[in-house]
């Protein structure tokens, strides 16, 4: 028998914030914000933190980390 799917609407505007300093927990909320389908994500911030907490390349290592290569969370921020 096949699947239908139950069409969502768009319940909220989300800005997501986070450090992603390599710790999975930013991550999984990217990644459960960008799958929710009743959410819009319009924006996704990444702020540096100190050493020794910061991540490795700052800014440039943070955006790594959220569009790793192999991963899928870039392909879905892309569009």
């Amino acid at each position: 028998m096949p699947t239908r799917r139950i069409p969502v609407a768009k319940l909220s505007r989300v800005i997501v914030d986070n450090d992603y300093a390599g710790d999975p927990d930013g991550l999984v909320a990217l990644a459960h914000q960008l799958l929710t389908e009743s959410t819009d994500v319009v924006a996704v911030t990444a702020s540096t933190l100190p050493p020794p907490h910061s991540m490795p390349g700052g800014v440039p290592g943070s955006i790594w980390a959220v569009r790793r290569p192999g991963g899928n969370l870039g392909a879905a921020m892309d569009g």
